[in-house]
């Protein structure tokens, strides 16, 4: 029993540390939310999924960029060197028999399995998201974005989750500047779609 328990509570623990941040915070000219959301970007192509995943996923291994557990970006929820190359494995508890001569002497031990880029499901972004009380308009800047997959504790299969979240201004820099554009125009015209819902 206290073993099923630890399982649940480690698994609604983690959705929570790795799930958006949606906030509402009060400026001058009005309110400003940060909201995620996911994104299809599937029309760019298998070919540009897999240059974006592998781009990704190496800067933030090599520490070109800073990965965080959710898309605040605060200093308090980067991810440290350690956690990088340990976040989207699989920990998977086993057991074995060490000597062939005894097959009933088993032995528990945890087997893990790092992330693999094929275990990438989606996209999320998170908008800055304000109204101008002034103009009566609103507005949505990209602030961060995410690689998302399904991951697996103790052999169960959460909802999609953000493997992390990456500086949106990064990706330029990462993917050069046409590649950012065709990204970057393809986001804004789903924003464009989401503010069209006002």
């Amino acid at each position: 029993m206290k073993v099923k328990t630890l399982i649940l509570v480690t698994i609604i623990g983690f959705s929570l540390i790795y799930s958006c941040k949606n906030e509402n915070l009060k400026s001058s000219s009005g309110e400003i939310n940060y909201a995620c959301r996911a994104i299809d970007i599937s029309s760019l192509g298998p070919a540009y999924l897999k240059t974006l995943n592998e781009k990704i996923y190496k800067a933030v291994q090599e520490g070109n960029i800073n990965a965080f557990k959710n898309d605040s970006l605060l200093v308090q929820s980067k991810f440290n060197e350690q956690k990088i190359k340990e976040i989207g494995g699989i920990e998977e508890a086993i057991q074995y028999a060490p000597d062939p001569n005894y097959p009933d002497f088993l032995v528990d031990t945890v087997i893990f399995s790092p992330f693999r880029l094929t275990d990438v499901v989606g996209y999320e972004i998170a908008d800055v998201w304000s109204f101008n009380k002034g103009s009566n308009t609103y507005s949505a800047t990209p602030h961060a974005f995410a690689i998302t997959y399904k991951p697996i504790i103790a052999g169960i299969e959460l909802n999609e989750l953000p493997l992390y979240w990456i500086p949106y201004p990064e990706l330029e820099d990462l993917l050069g500047s046409e590649n950012y554009k065709v990204l970057n125009d393809l986001i804004f015209q789903q924003t464009i779609e989401k503010l069209s819902e006002f």
